[in-house]
């Protein structure tokens, strides 16, 4: 009989020369082309190979344990915060990056506000659905509409809010929404010498508004008291006093009604104004016409005194 050392010696030798098999716990699995992966417990992905149809037809996320080998590294495992831009869909990863998830939506049913199970197949990543689906995910990068809807939501436009901005004479009103508002200086990309050399156009129209008048009734003999330029000038009264309430008195009262102008003691400054431009106008306008019949008047008189006979 042999003795126990040398029993427990071999037994030893035997346990040594037998190679072990590891158990590992894989979690996460999921198909890929015909091909099944698995997460490891420390979050790296595995190739476990390909999928038989009873495989395919099984839960992916179904725990499995063999023995198998690492082939990918660790990576971001799931995606939350899923919310919807029109039609579509965006996650947050886990270090706060947003994602964008190539997801369509079926009838009525939402899509989901999570995603686990994320991999990588080279440089794609694709996540799992809860209902076991696979879905791709892209950077939101590559969607340039999302960034610029971010960018212009943190700007102006405010809409995501319910705030709508809009332009008085150069200023910006914003009406709704609870944002809240700043004074700070907003630099805008305005095209300067366009609007410098559309100050010359508009002279020489207005220039020839006021002295088309004249010319055509000296050289043409016609008379300004017609029909025809009774409604010219009509419709040019009318274009000015609905530029003065319409825009000029619009525009003042959201100036001085500005926050970052301060209070406003006087509630009517912008009215009062308008009252006194009126008033001034309409005096400018009494004491010219005194002017002129002053001085018709005036050559009449020297006129009637020149071609009078003279008495021997």
């Amino acid at each position: 009989m042999l003795s126990r050392p040398v029993i427990i010696a071999a037994a030893l030798l035997q346990f040594l020369a037998v190679p072990a098999i590891a158990q590992v716990t894989l979690t996460g699995c999921h198909l890929h082309d015909g091909v099944e992966f698995c997460f490891l417990p420390n979050g790296e992905e595995t190739e476990i190979g390909r999928a038989t149809s009873s495989v395919a037809s099984a839960s992916p996320t179904a725990p499995t344990s063999v023995a198998a080998t690492t082939t990918a590294a660790a990576q971001t495992t799931a995606i939350t915060g899923c919310h919807g831009h029109e039609t579509t869909q965006f996650c947050i990863k886990g270090n706060g990056e947003e994602v964008q998830v190539m997801a369509t939506q079926t009838g009525d049913t939402p899509l989901p506000t999570a995603y686990n199970g994320c991999h990588s197949h080279g440089a794609e990543m694709f996540c799992i659905a809860p209902d076991g689906t696979e879905v791709e995910v892209t950077a939101a990068a590559a969607e340039g509409g999302h960034t610029d809807e971010h960018s212009e939501e943190a700007g102006h436009s405010h809409e995501a809010s319910g705030e709508s901005c809009h332009f008085h004479a150069g200023v910006e009103h914003c009406v709704g929404g609870s944002a809240e508002t700043t004074c700070e200086r907003k630099d805008r990309d305005y095209n300067i010498k366009l609007r410098i050399g559309l100050i010359f156009p508009m002279l020489f129209a207005s220039a020839l508004a006021v002295y088309a008048p004249l010319i055509m009734k000296k050289m043409l003999r016609m008379n300004g008291s017609g029909i025809v330029f009774t409604i010219i000038k009509q419709f040019g009264t009318g274009v000015i006093i609905a530029t003065g309430f319409v825009h000029l008195l619009t525009h003042a009262e959201l100036m001085f009604g500005n926050e970052c102008l301060g209070e406003l003691k006087y509630e009517a400054t912008t009215t009062a104004i308008a009252m006194a431009g009126a008033f001034l106008a309409f005096l400018i306008e009494y004491l010219g016409h005194r002017l002129a019949t002053w001085r018709r008047h005036t050559i009449n008189s020297s006129s009637h005194l020149s071609s009078a006979p003279k008495e021997e």
